[in-house]
């Protein structure tokens, strides 16, 4: 009698810690571990092979490849499944305006001024002792949205600008 009550206890507590953002699910030695994986690499990014400084986050490395349906005169009770067209998600770069300079508004500028100024970049995942572990490579690149300056949290005294990417293909590689 007592055991099923200490079953149900534990499995709420269980439940509790987890939609509370605890992560009950994972045990301490995996949080730890992932948390001491993460901070081992940084992110650099190139354009047109030169590296490009300061860069505070990546989103939006998504490809995604339409799913196209028939159905075959034979078998009218079955459908059948193609890849269709792929599509790549824009790319959004958050940096530090000061020490990266204007060279992020100079290009989408160009863009403005319907003299579009593609270029090829790369997103390289690289440990901090600068190996390179992981690089994906966008071609025929070019900034499509600019976003000013913001604070990313009110503690953080240093402004953040996004800028993002379209690109007709990616890659990625390991090295």
């Amino acid at each position: 009698m007592k055991r099923p009550l200490f079953v149900l206890l534990l499995l709420v507590a269980a439940l509790a810690a987890f939609f509370a953002g605890r992560g009950a699910w994972r045990s301490p030695d995996v949080a730890a571990q992932s948390k001491d994986t993460l901070d081992n690499y940084i992110l650099r990014v190139e354009i047109d092979g030169i590296a490009q400084s300061f860069f505070r986050g990546v989103e939006g490395l998504d490809v995604e490849t339409d799913v196209l349906e028939f159905r075959e005169g034979q078998d009218p009770t079955n459908s059948r499944k193609l890849p269709g067209p792929v599509h790549y998600r824009n790319v959004t770069l958050r940096f530090d305006p000061v020490p990266h300079g204007d060279s992020m508004w100079t290009w989408y500028t160009s863009v403005l001024q319907g003299k579009v100024a593609k270029r090829n970049m790369s997103i390289i995942l690289a440990t901090k002792d600068g190996k390179d572990v992981r690089r994906y490579n966008f071609f025929s690149a070019w900034p499509c949205k600019w976003t000013g300056p913001r604070q990313v949290s009110p503690s953080s005294a240093v402004p953040v600008e996004e800028v993002c990417i379209a690109y007709d293909r990616m890659e990625r590689t390991t090295r």
